[in-house]
């Protein structure tokens, strides 16, 4: 048997790491603020308990409310040959009756922009997309829902 002989040594340094801690961002997303009202931003809490209805809403992880935008090509002018671009609406992550939840959204939206809108729900994924209505309608339905 032969052993091995090492020539060097070391020596462990002692390292203050609260300097780079107070710099890294916290490892868990706070909780809801509960009976906050509105904020400035236009954010509401959730209501507590949630509504009693055939569908849920979740909000994301860091309590924002899952919409998104989406652009998309739509029509070919045949004078230009440009594309013309559509902007879609899309509401994600509904749980429960996903086709309710559309109904219920299709009566809200036309109600408030006096005109017909187009809606695509896709109950696999859990999610609506609308045409023909700003987002900012589609939070005011999801808070008036209560979610």
């Amino acid at each position: 048997m032969s052993t091995t002989t090492t020539y060097t040594d070391f020596k462990e340094a002692q390292v203050d790491w609260s300097y780079v801690e107070r710099l890294l961002p916290p490892k868990i997303i706070p909780e809801i603020p509960k009976d906050c009202g509105i904020t400035p931003s236009g954010w509401r809490a959730p209501r507590d308990p949630p509504p009693d209805l055939p569908y849920y809403i979740r909000r994301r992880r860091d309590h924002l409310l899952p919409l998104y935008l989406e652009r998309r090509r739509d029509e070919l002018n045949p004078n230009t040959m440009d594309f013309q671009y559509v902007e879609l609406v899309k509401l994600n992550q509904i749980y429960g009756d996903v086709f309710a939840c559309e109904k219920d959204l299709r009566e809200f939206l036309e109600k408030e922009v006096n005109h017909p809108i187009a809606t695509h729900v896709d109950e696999l994924k859990g999610t609506i997309r609308v045409k023909g209505a700003d987002r900012t309608l589609l939070e005011k339905f999801v808070f008036e829902q209560g979610f």
